[in-house]
């Protein structure tokens, strides 16, 4: 062998060991096993198709609601939300007017809110649905969470938009540092998380709890979706390939998929769920992620895990539940 060509293998081999050193050192998750989830069938009323699962929330294992987002025969591409709703027994559709197509929130069994595009928000207080458009905001509404007459919506922008039980106003904390904002995380002790991702700077969270607000470093990687069971139970998840878990004193990172995470939902530190793209579910056990089969490769949007009764997770496919 030449010199040049020796060098030339030795620079592929150093920079191959530059290059991949994450790749290696990642604890691999392990491929579907057997089928694990089976597919609900929702009454999908005459006139929806092409219905997609965005959020699954509620407030036990007999009020449980299903946010869709849906096309209407006739109506070119436009999707509007539809809702089901589950009282232990049997689902029953609900039409929602105009269009809350990306989350929803379950406070209580009267006391659930729906947000979606250009600013259209709908509340049912336990008989029907009302809907309105938050003034002055023309822009879609990504995620609401919180509490009974206060309300965060994150918007994918520096701004957060507020409900303090009279009315909706935009604000931008300062405490963010201008990190553009796509979910949110409500505690039940009162406590709103929210990502905080800013070029040059650790991800982090911004925490606002009794009116003030603080910075918490978390890890590389940044963060995207927000989940837990409490103060001493938290998640962080990146959109591919890392998670944080909090324990109360620390954070921890753990691998979970090349898939693109789209949705979390944690019971206890030794119970949670990630579901993302190409069909992407993982399961935690109390020390690693696990891949859980649904049977399908479309993507995956919502999980849910209601007190007392099996999970559910949603998306492109329609509804399943654990078996």
């Amino acid at each position: 062998m030449s010199r040049g060509r020796t060098v030339l293998t030795l620079l592929s081999a150093l920079l191959g060991a530059i290059l991949l050193p994450s790749a290696c050192m990642k604890k691999p998750i392990a491929d579907p096993g057997p089928l694990e989830w089976d597919p609900v069938p929702l009454p999908i009323p005459a006139g929806y198709d092409n219905v997609t699962v965005k959020t699954i929330r509620g407030t036990g294992a007999k009020d449980i609601w299903v946010l869709t987002s849906a096309h209407r025969s006739g109506d070119g591409g436009m999707r509007y939300g539809l809702a089901f709703h589950y009282d232990g027994v049997a689902w029953t559709p609900s039409d929602l007017p105009g269009r809350p197509t990306r989350s929803l929130i379950a406070i209580a069994p009267d006391d659930v809110w729906a947000v979606g595009a250009y600013g259209t928000v709908a509340h049912w207080d336990g008989h029907s649905w009302t809907t309105s458009k938050i003034d002055g905001i023309d822009y879609d509404l990504l995620e609401v969470v919180g509490w009974h007459d206060d309300l965060w919506i994150a918007v994918a922008d520096s701004n957060l938009v507020h409900f303090d039980g009279s009315r909706w106003y935009s604000i931008t904390p300062p405490a963010l540092g201008g990190a553009s904002v796509s979910s949110l995380f409500a505690l039940t002790t009162g406590e709103l998380l929210v990502p905080r991702n800013l070029e040059g700077q650790t991800p982090s969270l911004g925490r606002l709890a009794k009116g003030a607000w603080r910075v918490e470093p978390v890890g590389p990687g940044g963060i995207v979706h927000l989940a837990g069971s409490g103060p001493r139970d938290l998640w962080a998840v990146g959109a591919f390939n890392h998670s944080y878990h909090f324990d109360g004193f620390a954070w921890t990172r753990f691998p979970t998929s090349d898939s693109r995470v789209l949705g979390v939902f944690a019971t206890s530190s030794t119970e949670a769920y990630l579901v993302g793209e190409s069909g992407l579910v993982l399961a935690w056990n109390g020390s690693s992620w696990t891949r859980s089969s649904a049977g399908t490769s479309t993507r995956m949007w919502a999980v849910y895990a209601p007190p007392g009764a099996k999970p559910l997770i949603g998306g492109e496919a329609g509804l399943f539940r654990h078996r």
